[in-house]
């Protein structure tokens, strides 16, 4: 199936609006904004950075390998925007998109912490999940969740995802190997 690049996704919540689109280069100074003032808030949930992450030519290396992933069908990148202003307040990603006979995809998704608990992550999450059923076909969306992480889980629990088990040591966080919890939902699914 062939993407637009120039997709924008919707989402709502409770009447907490955010538009979903791919990044582009003019995004590097909102983001870098967002990602330093948000680097003690996501620092427990994500991998260890160096310095050279926040740089604009890491920006931009990053970009062109979302750009090459895109274009075989792999990697659907997101920047999360609040609907009202377009003020950038996320990342949620389409990651591993997977055809043939097993028909999947993962998602990983932040909220800088200013934004958090107010429906805007679960309003992302819930747009890239329809985005994966409804336009991409999938049969099985897919996240892992560190298992200490509650706001995550929580989001994950109200769109109808299910826990299926954890992944002992799955992904090196912070500088420590940390289990995660698999959640999933699949197209027959129903949610309300």
């Amino acid at each position: 199936m062939k993407i637009d690049k120039n997709i924008t996704l919707q989402g709502n919540w409770f009447e907490t609006s955010v538009t979903l689109r791919l990044p582009i280069k003019s995004d590097f100074n909102e983001w870098v904004s967002l990602r330093r003032n948000n680097a003690n808030y996501l620092k427990p949930w994500e991998p260890e950075r160096n310095d050279s992450y926040l740089l604009e030519k890491t920006y931009l290396k990053r970009l062109r390998g979302y750009n090459k992933m895109f274009r075989s069908g792999k990697v659907l990148p997101f920047n999360v925007f609040r609907s009202e202003d377009m003020r950038m307040i996320g990342v949620c990603n389409i990651l591993n998109i997977q055809r043939h006979i097993s028909q999947t995809a993962e998602i990983g998704y932040w909220i800088g912490e200013r934004y958090a608990g107010l429906n805007f992550g679960k309003s992302a999450v819930s747009a890239v999940t329809n985005f994966c059923f409804d336009q991409l076909s999938l049969n099985r969306v897919e996240a892992a969740v560190m298992v200490k992480n509650a706001p995550s889980i929580s989001i994950l629990r109200t769109l109808g995802y299910k826990k299926e088990g954890i992944s002992r040591q799955k992904l090196k966080i912070n500088g420590k190997w940390e289990d995660h919890y698999i959640f999933s939902r699949i197209a027959s699914d129903t949610f309300l």
